[in-house]
């Protein structure tokens, strides 16, 4: 469990790290909706996710529960993809 921890863990921050920066810096919108409101959405949804990576953190590295650390990093992308989906169909059409 350690191993797939540590592999998640690495993936999916990278992996939030990179969309989140490329999002920001870059063209985001989700559908029709204006570029605000998009980055409004993104950025909830990664604060949430930071904070589940974090207590992944916790629970794998400090306190050893690898098992419980996987599953909080899976919470995490999890959060951060229905925060997404659900801010895309509540802002469809909406062009600010």
């Amino acid at each position: 469990m350690k191993i797939l921890y540590y592999v998640l863990f690495g993936f999916f921050g990278l992996l939030g790290g990179w969309f989140v920066l490329s999002s920001l810096l870059g063209r985001f919108s989700l559908w029709n909706a204006s570029q605000l409101y998009s980055k409004i959405v993104l950025c909830v949804a990664a604060v949430i996710a930071i904070v589940l990576l974090f207590r992944a953190y916790q629970s794998g590295e400090i306190e050893g529960r690898w098992g419980m650390g996987t599953l909080w990093v899976v919470a995490a992308v999890v959060a951060f993809q229905v925060i997404l989906l659900v801010g895309a169909f509540a802002l469809r059409g909406r062009t600010g």
